[in-house]
């Protein structure tokens, strides 16, 4: 299997740990998030795996993802669009996991990450019906 590289157009040059990792396909993330998971490092497969959600938001169309906004800037431009309020919710869960594991310093066992996969596919499933619906949250 051969990945391509995504078109990614920024305004800027990406910048810091994750710059590298968010020019990658959200299936190669997701994929390298299972490899990480299968190792036992749990930290980095949760990392790769909301890396590659929120460029999945990006490719459906569900938001343009700008490396200059945090993620919580990203859900509150959801909140402005009436048809992706139901998506504020989940994503914000996810944000919270993530953010306490990756920039709180929480564990992420074996357990967790099983629990946070399967709320990430549970809620790319919910992603279908918005795609492309606003042109992307701003």
């Amino acid at each position: 299997v051969s990945w391509k590289r995504r078109s990614v157009k920024r305004d800027a040059v990406l910048e810091g740990e994750d710059a590298e990792l968010l020019l990658l396909p959200p299936e190669e993330l997701r994929s390298r998030a299972d490899i990480y998971a299968s190792q036992g490092n749990y930290r980095e497969a949760l990392r790769h795996r909301y890396l590659a959600l929120l460029l999945q938001l990006d490719s459906r169309g569900v938001w343009r993802y700008d490396t200059h906004r945090t993620n919580w800037e990203h859900i509150a431009g959801l909140r402005r669009h009436e048809n992706q309020g139901t998506l504020v919710a989940p994503l914000s869960a996810l944000t919270r996991r993530f953010d306490r594991v990756r920039y709180g310093g929480a564990t992420c066992d074996s357990d967790q990450w099983t629990e946070f996969d399967a709320d990430a596919r549970a809620f790319e499933a919910q992603i279908a019906p918005f795609e492309r619906s606003m042109g992307g949250a701003r």
